[in-house]
């Protein structure tokens, strides 16, 4: 729900979950993101979506741009390794 001038008044469940869809670029890693921002998965198959742990991102694939991070990516429900998708989201402010 928005208000007139766009203030955010409360999240809906279709808010949290909408997010963007990244043009890559070779030269961004997980360490050029924002702290705000958060990366998340969506599958090319079944279109599930799924926020990934930034924490761990961080650790395990810091220096790897998102380009090759996309073509590791897989569906938890459908197993599925084709045609995955980054999508970039903001967290939620207190």
């Amino acid at each position: 729900m928005r208000h007139a001038r766009s203030v955010l008044l409360a999240a809906t469940r279709a808010e949290t979950i909408r997010a963007d869809e990244i043009e890559l670029d070779e030269k961004i890693c997980v360490k050029d993101l924002r702290e705000w921002e958060r990366l998340g998965a969506w599958c090319g198959h079944c279109g599930h979506q799924a926020w990934l742990e930034r924490r761990d991102l961080d650790r395990r694939f810091r220096a790897v741009p998102l380009v090759g991070l996309q073509a590791k990516l897989r569906c938890l429900r459908c197993d599925n390794r084709t045609g995955n998708r980054l999508i970039l989201g903001n967290l939620p402010r207190d």
